[in-house]
């Protein structure tokens, strides 16, 4: 058995002492030879480096710089052949990741057979070489170098050979309408900005050796005769070259212009960007021998080149034709669809405008643009003998059409101006009428635009308002009301007031807790805060910054007009529709708040259904009850962004604000029908729609009245109620009780009760002024205006002296403003009673409730004694 142990443990021993001992000795004893290269027959040999061979490295264990490895210790390698594996790529993935192991390898372990061995392993640990996999993949050394090999190559793989399409991709842009605009030199032009962007400055990691700095080069070049700078200014004057040099640019974006000298009329220019970039990384490349298994790794290294390129061709003006294009844009320069316009040529001085010949073009499908060309000659070249004019047929959808023609004489000179609605050319200040917007712009990050564009809003937070009933006063945060007159009391003398009221200064108070509420009369307060929409003006902006609010309020038409040469660009400038609705009070002039709208195409039917209409616009802004959108939302309420189409839609539903509601770009020619959902609070429901008309010029009438600054008020009448405090035996008035209308709910049970507070008193209602409906009898009925539509409890919280304490009553204010009792039958004038009881009619009437119970009490203790009595003498 010994003798069984004794040969394990030698064999252990042998296996995992002398075996690897006797591999590294072998590769110490047997690789101490040259390895020669033959540039002519391309093959390596492991001895005999005569004139024919070039000695690559001489393999020495415990030499340096190791470069070559054997995949097969135990063999020999000289006279051994080995050939390049056909078809080998030194950009492949598993070459990239061997050449970091060998790399990572000989830059982690100290002696040199540990570098040779390790590198070794790792090189056919990743061609999977039979006997090495288990060996590798047991050793944790082995393993953290194989991963950080293949992190690092995975990183930089999407930046070579064929995966180059992943590159980022940078773009070329040109900036307006024309690409060429002439300057006051012959055959010289400088071209509209040109925005090249996506510049990054590396396409990824590089290495010690290089670290992808990336180099971009911007050239230009025209026809024959042509020389064409770069220049960073419109003018064509500042640092201008021929080729612009950027390395590793520290933005993504780069502005520049063209300036071309000498250039023939129509000729193009191309402008070309090419960036690119090299980075080193270790990899190797294999060799087979003759013999069976036997692989050669010689280790190198790999530049890898990335490019990336983009190009943009302009056109300069053919000087030798003439062209006229006409766009028709909104106000924000948005690019519209849907016009029916026409362009001809009158005589210079025909006032009238009469068309001379034929349509130069037309369209009637509503494209956004249409243009004319016409060829000049040099004995015959009548185009600047007339005048074009554009007249419209039809507007886009949801834009005022005028009737007007808007004509132009060219002139000899480039020249860029703005014309008005009658075609006179706009001089000054009044050439900002062209292209002037709102903007909140500069106003505050918080600041957003109205729904008309107009005004700039953000919610703030404000103080709630504290409001005490009629006959009440706010005194230090509480509720004051003077009461009955203290009356003396005959044990102590002093002065004494009633339950529930306070002595002070001898006067009766009675003290209660100030009703809140929010400036608009809709929200509740929040720890006595409220949100407030805070209203500021909007901005008018064109090319020269902010100017005059007149030139973005006018309802006028524009064009604006750019000649350079013979080319005439003509944009029509349209304005939207608008209307404002405006919700008042019968009388007055005040914004009412929380009435739900809506505007609908058809007419209501008798529920109030009809079909709500959706606007549909670009650059259209939600309107500012909902959320504040930012650039990549969303579904807000009742609007929607489509990001695709740069489109909005939101459909005409909204509450009623301390401000009227406009709306823009309800389409002109069509008849609209305003509608109240629900009324404001404390105010009559108006339940006939009010029908408007757009004209197609823009004008809004209801009926066969024009509408005054299309503007459409809709009216609410308060709703009005007077409550009688009486005694039922006189029906006379009685003064001196506290009464309140309070809040009521369904409960859990379906039943009508009564709202209460964390204290058991009642919830009072809000009326329409902020006022809580909290209020002291009089020797009148009491006048309540505004109370809101809902059923309620008369509750009396403090009866009349000597009168006992009524029963609360069930009433109810209906949408129209008539006043029910709870069983749903109307009260006559609207006038709600509550009768109380004398005291003394109390107790008259229930003596004789106390003189019958006594007489029961004492009968049954008699008839209780008499049963004990005479079962005892039984």
């Amino acid at each position: 058995m010994f003798q069984k142990k004794k040969f394990s443990y030698l064999l252990l021993i042998f296996v995992f002492g002398v075996i690897p001992i006797w591999r590294v000795d072998a590769v110490e004893l047997k690789m101490s030879y040259d390895i020669c290269y033959n540039s002519s027959t391309g093959k390596y040999v492991g001895t005999g480096c005569d004139s024919n061979y070039t000695t690559y490295k001489y393999f020495t264990i415990g030499g340096k710089n190791v470069m070559a490895y054997c995949s097969q210790l135990s063999k020999y390698i000289n006279n051994v052949n080995y050939t390049k594996t056909s078809g080998w790529d030194t950009k492949s993935k598993e070459a990239l990741i061997a050449g970091k192991c060998i790399e990572l390898a000989n830059s982690k372990y100290n002696t040199t057979n540990e570098k040779f061995l390790y590198s070794t392993e790792l090189v056919n640990y990743v061609f999977k070489n039979p006997g090495y996999k288990d060996f590798v993949t047991q050793n944790k050394d082995l393993i953290a170098i194989y991963e950080e090999a293949h992190l690092f190559v995975t990183k930089t793989a999407k930046y070579s050979g064929s995966s180059a399409s992943k590159l980022p991709t940078i773009t070329l842009v040109s900036e307006g309408s024309n690409d060429m605009n002439s300057t006051s030199k012959s055959q010289e032009y400088i071209s509209n900005k040109i925005i090249l962007s996506g510049l990054v400055d590396n396409f990824g990691s590089g290495n010690s050796k290089n670290n992808g700095d990336t180099t971009y080069k911007i050239s230009a070049s025209g026809a024959s005769g042509t020389t064409v700078y770069i220049c960073d200014d419109v003018g064509g004057t500042k640092n201008c070259q021929t080729s612009v040099i950027l390395t590793k640019p520290s933005s993504a974006t780069k502005n520049f212009y063209l300036k071309i000298v000498g250039a023939s009329a129509g000729g193009d220019v191309k402008v070309t960007v090419s960036g690119s970039n090299k980075s080193t990384y270790p990899t190797v490349t294999e060799y087979n021998s003759n013999e069976a298994s036997q692989t050669l790794m010689i280790a190198g290294s790999v530049n890898i080149s990335r490019s990336v390129s983009a190009t943009l061709s302009l056109s300069i003006p053919d000087n030798t034709k003439h062209t006229i294009k006409v766009t028709k844009v909104d106000e924000e320069g948005n690019e519209l669809t849907g016009a029916e316009l026409v362009l001809y040529k009158a005589n210079l001085s025909d006032t009238t405008n009469k068309q001379v010949g034929d349509d130069l073009a037309k369209n009637s499908n509503g494209s956004a643009t249409l243009s004319y060309s016409v060829t000049k000659s040099e004995d015959n070249d009548d185009f600047f003998n007339w005048q074009y004019c554009v007249q419209e047929s039809k507007s886009p959808k949801g834009f005022i059409l005028k009737d007007s023609t808007i004509c132009y004489k060219p002139t000899n000179s480039n020249s860029k101006t703005c014309l008005n609605g009658s075609g006179e050319v706009m001089s000054g200040d009044d050439a900002n009428y062209c292209g002037a917007t709102y903007t909140c712009d500069g106003l505050g990050e918080d600041y957003i635009q109205s729904g008309d564009g107009t005004k700039c809003e953000k919610d703030v937070t404000v103080d709630a308002i504290k409001t005490c009933a009629e006959g009440s006063t706010l005194n230090n945060d509480r509720c004051e009301t003077l009461t009955n007159d203290p009356v003396t009391d005959e044990g102590t003398g002093s002065l004494i007031c009633a339950e529930g009221s306070t002595l002070v200064d001898g006067k009766c108070y009675i003290y209660t807790t100030p009703n809140e509420v929010c400036n608009n009369g809709v929200d509740s307060p929040t720890d006595g805060k409220c949100l407030k929409t805070e209203q500021v003006a909007a901005k008018c902006v064109g090319s020269a910054g902010e100017i005059d609010r007149k030139y973005c309020e006018s309802t006028d038409q524009y064009m604006s007009i750019t000649q350079n040469g013979g080319n005439l660009t003509l944009t029509k400038i349209n304005n939207k529709t608008s209307v404002t609705i405006s919700k008042k009070a019968a009388t007055g002039d005040e914004e009412i708040s929380g009435a739900a709208l809506k505007i609908c195409s058809n007419k209501p039917d008798s529920k109030g259904k009809c079909d709500v209409v959706t606007l549909e616009q670009k650059g259209l802004t939600c309107p500012s009850f909902t959320d504040e959108l930012d650039s990549n939302d969303t579904n807000v309420s009742n609007c929607t962004y489509d990001k695709d189409s740069n489109t909005r839609k939101v459909n005409l539903e909204w509450v009623s604000s301390d401000v009227p509601r406009s709306w823009s770009g309800l389409e002109a020619g069509k008849t609209y029908y305003l509608v109240e959902v629900t009324p404001p609070s404390g105010y009559i429901s108006v339940t006939t729609a009010t029908e408007f008309t757009i004209e197609t010029d823009g004008t809004i009438k209801t009926g066969s009245k024009s509408v005054s600054d299309n503007i459409v008020v809709i009216r609410n009448k308060l709703t009005q109620m007077s409550i009688s405090k009486d005694d039922i035996a006189t029906s006379e008035e009685i003064p001196g009780a506290t009464l309140s209308i309070c809040e009521s709910h369904i409960n859990d049970k379906g039943e009508l009760e009564m709202s209460v507070d964390d204290h058991g008193d009642c919830t009072v209602v809000t009326l329409a002024d902020g006022s809580a409906a909290t209020w002291v009898s009089g020797k009148e009925s009491h006048k309540i205006t505004g109370l809101p539509i809902g059923t309620y409890y008369l509750v009396e919280q403090i009866a009349p002296k000597g009168y006992s304490t009524a029963e609360s009553v069930i009433f109810t204010m209906k949408e129209d403003g008539t006043l029910t009792d709870k069983d749903g039958k109307s009260l006559k004038d609207n006038n709600l009673v509550m009768h109380d009881k004398k005291i003394s009619e109390v107790k008259t009437g229930m003596l004789g409730f106390y003189v019958v119970s006594v007489i029961v009490v004492f009968a049954l203790v008699g008839s209780v004694g008499s049963y004990f009595f005479l079962k005892r003498e039984s």
